[in-house]
């Protein structure tokens, strides 16, 4: 065995998984649905030589050493690592009629095992939540301590409305005259309700502290390096087809930043904290732009963050009822629209220049004529096509 591909280390890992859903522990009917995941990993690595002193093998440094500083010289050339998480993933609850949460109205399952209430905007089975965390400990012959934690938690929230087609036009289908002349319009609706709404919110904080290890005597020791990042997403959907052959899309996404202390909160000063919790208040639930808190209450909205960036899409597409005319039937038409509109906030480092905006707009037509069936209405011209088909068909297929 070359020497290049020989182990110059010792390793020793393990990791355990468990995964439990702890729904069973509540009855059936209540229809919960929540799982939990969690995580324990641990990684060790020592090298079989001093990565500080190449050529010196550490069984023969460590024999130089009294017991206490051979013990702690053999924690800080060890590769280490550790992690531990905890999931909760999609957790809903979608409670049955008989569960006790209200009677059901029509429309819900039918199925004789516990027909399920039926959804409203406000009933909590429309709702779904996701939270993680995820922690890591590391340290090495470079790095005495490293920590790095992540949040993450999700809330969606999904409506599926009824439908409820309205004709106002109906009655033109029963009576004659308009029937063969505007009989078109009796096959006209309006949807006065979107077909879904969605709503998501995502955040996600993660965490980073650094302190690496002082190599050498003389050598200055460094502060600790920290790294944050806070993010709060929010997602819009809707979806609406206000008439059969009219549908509209529009989705919105925005991003916003929680500003936190620069360093750990326990080291942060009262200054710093109470400058925190200002901003969170400004940024999480924004009272207006009064200059004290009495006059901010007062023009209070929902902010969730320091928005940095805004971006909304707004698809429409409309098939034109030529179909449903009698003399226009051999036309087949659709217009669609597309429009864009994104803001971005202004750079931190030179907030004078000012935000961004920009805009798109697209609008879009299409046609397609049938000439053989327009021929067909006109009685000398269908006789002629009737004729060649019989006679196609007479002669067969060519060989």
């Amino acid at each position: 065995q070359k020497l290049s591909t020989r182990t110059q280390e010792e390793e020793l890992r393990y990791d355990i998984e468990a995964n439990a859903n702890i729904d069973k522990l509540f009855p059936k009917k209540w229809g919960m649905n929540l799982p939990v995941t969690a995580r324990y990993a641990r990684a060790e690595r020592t090298p079989i030589f001093n990565p500080q002193e190449a050529d010196v093998s550490v069984d023969r440094l460590l024999e130089t050493l009294p017991r206490d500083s051979a013990i702690k010289k053999i924690n800080e050339i060890k590769d280490f690592r550790q992690t531990r998480s905890i999931a909760l993933t999609n957790w809903r609850i979608n409670p049955t009629k008989e569960g006790g949460k209200g009677k059901g109205k029509p429309g819900g399952s039918k199925d004789g095992g516990g027909r399920q209430a039926a959804k409203m905007p406000w009933s909590v089975s429309n709702f779904t939540m996701t939270y993680a965390y995820v922690e890591t400990q590391a340290r090495n012959a470079t790095i005495t301590s490293q920590l790095n934690t992540q949040h993450r938690a999700a809330l969606s929230y999904r409506y599926t409305f009824p439908s409820l087609n309205i004709s106002p036009f109906s009655f033109i289908s029963k009576v004659k005259p308009l029937n063969n002349t505007v009989g078109f319009l009796s096959k006209f609706a309006i949807n006065p309700l979107p077909s879904n709404v969605q709503v998501n919110v995502n955040g996600n904080r993660q965490f980073e502290e650094r302190i690496l290890r002082v190599i050498g005597e003389g050598s200055l020791a460094l502060d600790p390096l920290y790294g944050k990042n806070f993010l709060i997403t929010r997602n819009y959907t809707v979806n609406w087809p206000i008439f059969p052959s009219h549908q509209v899309n529009f989705t919105a996404n925005n991003i916003a930043r929680v500003d936190e202390v620069a360093n750990r909160w326990e080291d942060a000063t009262q200054m710093e904290r109470d400058s925190l919790a200002g901003n969170f208040i400004n940024n999480l639930i924004y009272f207006g732009r009064g200059d004290t808190v009495g006059q901010k209450i007062f023009d209070q909205t929902i902010n969730f963050g320091r928005n940095t960036q805004y971006n909304h899409t707004i698809n429409a597409a409309y098939q034109l009822p030529f179909s449903q005319m009698k003399l226009l039937n051999w036309i087949n038409g659709n217009v669609s629209y597309t429009g864009t509109f994104n803001w971005n906030q202004a750079p931190e480092i030179n907030p004078g220049l000012g935000a961004t905006i920009g805009n798109t707009q697209a609008l879009q037509g299409s046609a397609r004529l049938d000439l053989t069936s327009l021929y067909r209405k006109v009685k000398p011209l269908k006789n002629v096509l009737d004729n060649q088909n019989k006679r196609n068909q007479q002669q067969g297929p060519r060989r």
